[in-house]
């Protein structure tokens, strides 16, 4: 659905495989699930930030707590999303993202 909004999508299998393909890609927005199968989002969300400083960086969970959605915004998230997370919704959180 993003495609058709001027996005190109890239995906990565888990955390070493992202930071590779974000290392030769340069893109110009992230987007990291918190929960992921091969790692924790936020480890990666903070070697990311080491990184890349100004790739704006979106993470998204399931029902996410407090003190996640806090950790997420400290590794430099510019937003967090509830999953699941509906195209609209998402398209919004692109925008917010590419004016930071």
């Amino acid at each position: 659905h993003l495609h058709g909004r001027g996005c190109s999508i890239i995906t990565a299998a888990d955390p070493e495989a992202a930071l590779a393909m974000i290392d030769l890609t340069a893109p110009d927005i992230v987007i990291v699930d918190l929960f992921l199968p091969a790692g924790r989002g936020i480890d990666l969300a903070a070697a990311l930030r080491a990184r890349h400083r100004v790739c704006p960086l979106i993470l998204m969970a399931e029902q996410p707590s407090e003190r996640t959605i806090l950790q997420a915004l400290r590794a430099g998230a510019v937003d967090v999303l509830h999953k699941p997370v509906g195209v609209e919704e998402l398209a919004h959180a692109l925008q917010r993202a590419r004016r930071h």
